[in-house]
């Protein structure tokens, strides 16, 4: 099933929401019900659910409840209530959502339906309690695992319970924390980790923070697993010992299930994690993480194992094997085999992975490991509304809706930006750009947030409009934050968007220079570069019309 949020600007040029029909009785006609929709929309209240049926869906979220306003479907095909159904209480799922309410008197008959499949009637309408058995599917990416760590955290705030786990690789050790419930201990590990202790080669524990550094450090791996068949993973499973505390997991009541792949026949192998077995266990953790070549195989009982990644980097099927009814799913885009799998609709899956890169496979390192950490736990926090944005996070009130209306209005003295808004291509170019949906209502957020990655603004605070700014206009001539340990595809990438003559950023820079000094735009750039001339001209309009004012305790979080 595919849930997308829904704007005002969709719904206008979907023609697929033009000979959408009323599904239950809001309204007296399905043209009223449609223009009721597009109220909703302006709400932040519309939903389009695509699966065996085309859904439109108005919900109002109160609290943890959800109350249905508005029901539209496409009638491409006969309609089933019982799909429908099964499609809106998997979106309802997928939030947490602990009661849903349908606030109609309906007919005898689907009255009856509706109590057989778990509603009651209630002085608010039909009500149903959901129940959850959710499953937290960590997948494999080595060096990246804090970001799980992070998302661990954030579930926890708001109050998400784990019923089982399944893990692979670094998946496998980090499900492995989540059984000992002891946030402090996982974030401790990962903000004091670096290469030497999970790995034995030469260069280890050499310094990486430089190109040449991190090549040297990368090659001298490679030249240990060629020699030796693998790098030694004993530090790891040293690490694992001074960790893990044997009393804190047998006290666990989550089962948790570890990938890993017999070696060299390639088999997957999956371990249900026996807690009452002690620290002995722990040697299957260091399995489902031997990234071979990389790393020596493990053996365990005269049998050989390697990285869980081979045959299944994010166990999915094994959740719902185990009779997960939700999977709260982590991707941390390891180099392994993403199973084929058909999820049933009934089935709520929640997908936590970055838009940013999280950085290298086998080299560790604390500072990227915090950095990864704050995303992780930001992103899923964003995910409940606690923050605002995509990219990057905001505070509550920072929307940058009254100020991308604002921006609007000052644009009918200079039409030029308002023409290229209004082109059919351009919110498609800002979509490109942004890799992510761009809906012209979110313009203020969109820019904002393109302007602080083509300056490469750091992502892990949280900001408010005066801060982000701030932080704009100190960028403006300085090199990107240092983040930890870039991997060679981020050093690449940085050289692109930062530092080449023709990057983002000089780009951005050149075309903010020529708005404020009030030059004009040669005709040549908003045609080839129109996303980037009305992103420098909202950055020049914010910044001459905020007001800066120091204030000590407004620090970065």
């Amino acid at each position: 099933m595919h849930s997308e949020k829904l704007f005002l600007s969709d719904l206008k040029q979907s023609t697929t929401f033009s000979i959408s029909q009323l599904a239950v009785p809001f309204y007296t006609s399905h043209s009223v019900a449609r223009e009721a929709f597009l109220k909703q929309a302006k709400k932040n209240q519309a939903w389009q659910l695509i699966g065996s049926e085309h859904l439109f869906l108005a919900i109002e979220f109160d609290s943890k409840q959800a109350i249905l306003r508005n029901l539209l479907y496409v009638p491409i095909e006969k309609f089933s209530w019982k799909k429908s159904l099964v499609l809106i209480e998997t979106f309802l799922r997928q939030r947490f959502v602990e009661e849903f309410v349908v606030p109609l008197q309906l007919g005898e008959m689907m009255t009856q339906w509706l109590c057989a499949n778990g509603y009651e009637q209630t002085a608010q309408g039909l009500k149903k309690v959901f129940t959850y058995r959710t499953a937290l599917v960590l997948g494999g990416g080595g060096a990246r695992g804090s970001y799980q760590i992070g998302v661990w955290q954030a579930l926890k705030s708001v109050g998400i319970p784990i019923d089982l786990i399944t893990g692979t690789s670094v998946g496998a050790l980090n499900g492995a924390l989540v059984l000992m419930d002891d946030v402090e201990v996982a974030r401790e590990l990962w903000l004091t980790i670096s290469t030497d202790k999970v790995l034995a080669f030469p260069e280890a524990c050499a310094t990486n923070q430089t190109f040449k550094e991190l090549i040297q450090q990368v090659s001298s791996l490679a030249t240990t697993a060629l020699k030796e068949n693998g790098a030694s993973s004993q530090p790891l499973q040293d690490l694992l010992m001074q960790t893990f505390d044997e009393e804190k997991m047998q006290q666990s009541q989550i089962p948790l299930f570890v990938c890993t792949t017999r070696f060299p026949s390639l088999q997957e192998v999956v371990h249900h994690y026996d807690i009452t077995n002690g620290l002995e266990e722990l040697k299957w953790l260091t399995a489902s993480a031997s990234f071979y070549p990389g790393m020596v195989p493990m053996e365990i009982d005269q049998e050989q194992y390697v990285d869980g990644g081979y045959r299944n980097n994010l166990p999915i099927d094994v959740a719902l094997a185990h009779g997960a009814t939700e999977c709260i799913c982590v991707d941390i885009k390891g180099p392994g085999i993403a199973k084929k799998l058909t999820i049933p609709e009934e089935v709520a899956v929640v997908n936590y992975c970055s838009p940013w890169s999280l950085g290298n496979l086998l080299v560790f390192d604390s500072n990227r490991s915090e950095s990864n950490y704050r995303l992780g736990y930001l992103e899923t926090m964003k995910a409940f509304e606690q923050f605002n944005g995509y990219w990057y996070t905001f505070t509550l009130a920072t929307a940058w809706k009254k100020e991308w209306r604002a921006f609007l209005r000052y644009l009918q003295n200079d039409p030029l930006y308002l023409t290229l808004m209004k082109r059919p291509d351009f919110w498609k170019k800002v979509s490109k750009l942004y890799h992510h949906k761009a809906p012209f209502e979110q313009g203020g957020l969109i820019l904002v947030e393109l302007a602080g990655r083509f300056f490469g603004l750091e992502a892990t605070h949280v900001y408010t409009k005066e801060l982000f700014l701030e932080k704009m206009q100190q960028t403006f001539n300085q090199e990107r934050l240092a983040i930890g340990t870039l991997s060679i595809t981020e050093w690449v990438a940085t050289h692109h968007t930062q530092r080449f003559v023709l990057s983002e950023k000089n780009q951005l820079s050149h075309l903010y220079q020529i708005i404020k000094e009030n030059k004009a735009v040669p005709q040549q750039i908003a045609s080839l570069a129109p996303v980037m001339l009305v992103t420098a001209k909202f950055l020049v309009y914010l910044l001459e019309t905020t007001e800066f004012v120091h204030d000590p305790t407004n620090t970065l979080q």
